[in-house]
């Protein structure tokens, strides 16, 4: 592949990154919203969420795994989004509660594969044309704000019940980009010399593999009360909405930042280190907004959020591509999605309500002793030589 091909295919994974996560940012904040114009109440939408987030567990691994095991990425994550785009499709049109369980089962059952699946597929294009990750990866960034945006601003000229159709549009888009990316296909004897290299790597069954999810999983999912509770206790210490929103957007430009540069940063600390140094900035901040800070401070440890998610996110993209095999590359980034991402995240999130509902800022101690397990357990993999 010629530098300008490579370029090329740099652009096209960039858009896929784009399409997923700008759906992701319209979704993740106004799903609920939606669900609610639809009539249903508190505890039915919470029911809605608990499949949505249970679905993430058990169908990202098991597609992840189909796609390692045929050694043919890019149509079964072709599939997916099309079985996504179809579920919304019934979810738009929806009726009963029973229906829209159903709609969202199909929809976001065959979206979660997504996330692990084009990980890999960015991952591998890098191994094998030089391309930075990082740089990729942060027009997905950009588009989770932009997602954000303009959901936001849709909402304020819009009915509730249409923003359906903007997720919609944003998985349309996703199909489009996906069918743009050239196939990753393998041959046989390929596939065949991919699979005898498992054991050269670091096996998924293995311990320390084990240890590695639990320590990224605790740091991402000690960012759950930042993700659920920080508008809401802001808004309470009397700042604004554009204030809350510019903290918000000082933590994802700052993980834009970061994943700039992430290719120096992979090469030169390494996937522990990073690990580690993300965990660290993750028990700065945690125990810093514990305290209620000026809002100066706020922004500077709200700027920590490329290193505490940022810094992390790459130091685990790394442990998979330097420690798993090829062929189970796919497998490995949808076990830590399904943990980190799932069960960390939904039980911190669970965990949060009651907590600050209980000592308000002061539970955000919980959260950073999450950060320092994490640190000890990266800490401990990296004295064994890991």
């Amino acid at each position: 592949m010629t530098q300008g091909e490579a370029s090329r295919l740099g652009a096209r994974i960039a858009m896929v990154y784009g399409a997923l996560f700008f759906g992701i940012g319209v979704s993740l904040p106004f799903l609920p919203v939606w669900l609610k114009a639809r009539g249903l109440g508190v505890e039915q939408i919470a029911l809605v969420l608990a499949v949505q987030s249970g679905l993430r567990v058990i169908a990202s691994p098991l597609m992840s795994h189909l796609a390692d095991r045929l050694g043919r990425l890019r149509p079964v994550m072709a599939g997916c989004a099309l079985a996504a785009l179809a579920g919304l499709f019934w979810l738009a049109g929806a009726g009963g509660f029973a229906s829209i369980v159903l709609g969202v089962a199909v929809a976001y059952g065959a979206f979660a594969p997504l996330m692990p699946m084009t990980e890999a597929y960015a991952v591998s294009a890098g191994r094998r044309h030089g391309l930075d990750y990082g740089r990729m990866r942060l027009w997905g960034s950009l588009a989770f704000m932009a997602g954000n945006l303009v959901a936001g601003a849709a909402l304020d000229v819009l009915a509730a019940g249409h923003l359906i159709w903007l997720i919609v549009a944003a998985q349309a888009a996703l199909v489009g980009a996906l069918l743009l990316l050239p196939p990753r296909e393998q041959t046989a004897d390929e596939h065949a010399r991919q699979e005898t290299t498992v054991g050269q790597g670091l096996a998924l069954a293995s311990g320390a593999f084990a240890v590695f999810v639990l320590a990224a999983g605790l740091v991402q999912g000690s960012h759950a009360m930042v993700y659920g509770f920080s508008a809401l206790h802001w808004k309470t210490l009397g700042y604004s909405g554009s204030v809350v929103g510019m903290l918000w957007a000082t933590g994802v430009l700052a993980e834009v930042v970061l994943f700039w540069f992430s290719a120096r940063l992979m090469a030169g600390l390494g996937a522990l280190r990073l690990l580690m140094l993300g965990a660290a900035a993750a028990v700065v901040r945690w125990a810093g907004l514990s305290f209620d800070p000026p809002l100066i401070v706020l922004f500077m440890l709200q700027s920590l959020h490329g290193l505490s998610f940022g810094a992390s996110h790459l130091g685990a993209i790394e442990f998979i591509r330097s420690r798993t095999a090829p062929a189970r590359a796919a497998t490995a980034q949808a076990i830590y999605g399904a943990v980190a991402g799932g069960v960390f995240m939904t039980g911190a999130m669970w965990a949060s309500g009651r907590l600050y509902r209980a000592f308000a800022a002061d539970a955000w101690w919980v959260m950073a002793m999450m950060a320092a397990l994490s640190l000890g357990l990266a800490a401990a993999l990296r004295r064994k030589g890991v």
